[in-house]
């Protein structure tokens, strides 16, 4: 998701008129867990960018209804690390948390409550300056207000 949160990251430090850089990593038990998922989503990235290749491997897919289980989508579970560093070396730890499945559960929780802040509230408290338009990222358009539902819906945003 990195190609994509950057845009969204960028967009936001656009609208605050901030800046701070950006990267975005993955973290793995071992060298050999990171070399075969680089491997393999290489292998992955090349299929996805040719269509007859798309179309060898479609019927190898989970159609719907064929995904994992109840189960296995509710005991699953999300943990994101963010780590800043100011300038002057300061350091902090941000931690993401959240049960159910990444795909399934988690990003479905976060779409739901993104819409009941749209939907229900007068008063979304945003970060961007007043008159500021056009498109709006989670942080600018729906705030504390978005934080404070996705908390009540179970996933956690801790400074540690």
């Amino acid at each position: 998701m990195g190609s994509i949160n950057t845009r969204v990251v960028r967009r936001t430090q656009a609208l605050l008129s901030q800046r701070f850089d950006y990267q975005e990593y993955a973290q793995f038990d071992s060298s050999s867990v990171a070399r075969m998922a680089l491997f393999g989503g290489n292998v992955f990235g090349s299929i996805l960018g040719s269509g007859f290749a798309r179309r060898i491997i479609k019927p190898l897919l989970p159609k719907p209804g064929e995904g994992p289980s109840e189960k296995a989508m509710n005991e699953g579970s999300v943990e994101c690390e963010f780590i800043g560093t100011a300038k002057s070396g300061v350091r902090v730890r941000g931690v993401l948390k959240g049960q159910g499945d990444a795909g399934n559960r988690f990003t479905v929780k976060c779409l739901c409550e993104s819409a009941f802040v749209l939907a229900l509230s007068d008063t979304a408290q945003s970060g961007a300056k007043p008159g500021f338009g056009g498109v709006l990222t989670p942080v600018t358009g729906l705030g504390d207000e978005l934080t404070a539902r996705l908390r009540t819906a179970g996933i956690n945003f801790e400074i540690v």
